[in-house]
């Protein structure tokens, strides 16, 4: 029996598919070097779906630790210096005041803009919070329900990159961040695009539980607004990336072969496919650097939502 929507509270959710976690397991150590067994604790994990806000999701206890993070942070590409929505961000935050990023890292994106005496970061992975700090950010290691006991409405915006998909109980993390906000504020919330490559690339592990607890479309996207009265301003799509070419491309080739990415089948750990997989993705790569095929718009990574509070709120 599926959970109740932890987006926008509804009943009307059915479970899709089952992912097993010896399967995660297999890739996670295959892949990445890293063993999640300690947290995923049952053998199997329901993929679940909300027919009102199109929010597809896990159980909220499936949240990885901050061990974890401890983990991927020593992958060179986890904690990138710079991201495509990070542009789009700086656009929608013309002449906002004070700026309060939710999950800030080391500070990247309170590097990139101009006004650092408005912008306060809030951050719980401690190294991250030490790094930001020494780099002259006011960041800190406190939690958003902390920070509103002493800061409600105090801000002009308020921005998160790749933080919702992470997050136990998601429509409560909105509902904090829109307090957060003054009158005619905005919320500027960038998530992996469900809709984008990385929806439909197979064993994409790190799209699924203990990573990612959330996945998000643009109707999904879209129901935020409505949910929790905000208007949506914009929503944007990055490009693929030329570091996710070849994942495209990877993938693309898969799918002629039939072995194509599912809610109910998202896995494929068998040693007889990761052996096939091999030999399709170097002839993937050999192929898309003899031809260069040019790849479709709007399918990257990340979509970037930017939503407004009323004036009068």
């Amino acid at each position: 029996m599926a959970q109740a929507c932890p987006l926008c509270g509804s009943e009307s959710a059915a479970v899709i598919g089952q992912v097993a976690r010896a399967d995660l397991r297999t890739l996670w150590i295959r892949e990445l070097g890293i063993d999640p067994g300690a947290w995923i604790t049952t053998p199997t994990i329901d993929s679940q779906h909300c027919d009102q806000c199109d929010l597809r999701y896990f159980d909220n206890e499936l949240a990885g630790p901050e061990e974890m993070y401890r983990d991927l942070e020593k992958l060179p590409w986890y904690y990138l210096e710079h991201k495509p929505e990070f542009d789009i961000a700086v656009r929608h935050l013309a002449g906002a005041g004070r700026v309060l990023e939710i999950g800030a890292g080391a500070g990247a994106f309170g590097r990139l803009i101009a006004r650092r005496d408005a912008y306060v970061g809030l951050e719980f992975n401690s190294s991250a919070v030490e790094k930001a700090v020494a780099s002259g950010l006011d960041v800190r290691r406190e939690s958003l329900t902390a920070h509103l006991a002493s800061e409600p409405r105090a801000y002009d915006a308020v921005v998160s990159f790749q933080v919702m998909e992470h997050v136990p109980a998601v429509g409560q993390f909105i509902r904090e961040c829109r307090r957060s906000l003054r009158p005619g504020g905005r919320l500027i919330v960038s998530v992996p695009a469900h809709d984008g490559f990385m929806g439909s690339e197979l064993n994409n592990i790190l799209d699924l539980p203990p990573h990612h607890i959330t996945q998000w479309s643009d109707r999904t996207m879209a129901a935020v607004a409505s949910e929790f009265d905000l208007t949506l301003v914009a929503l944007d799509h990055d490009d693929i990336a030329p570091s996710h070419r070849a994942n495209y491309l990877h993938q693309k080739s898969l799918d002629h072969l039939g072995f194509r990415r599912t809610d109910a089948r998202p896995l494929r750990a068998s040693s007889g496919f990761q052996a096939m997989d091999r030999v399709v993705s170097r002839a993937a790569g050999a192929w898309g650097r003899l031809r260069r095929p040019s790849l479709p718009p709007g399918l990257g990574h990340s979509v970037t939502a930017c939503y407004e509070i009323a004036v009068t709120a």
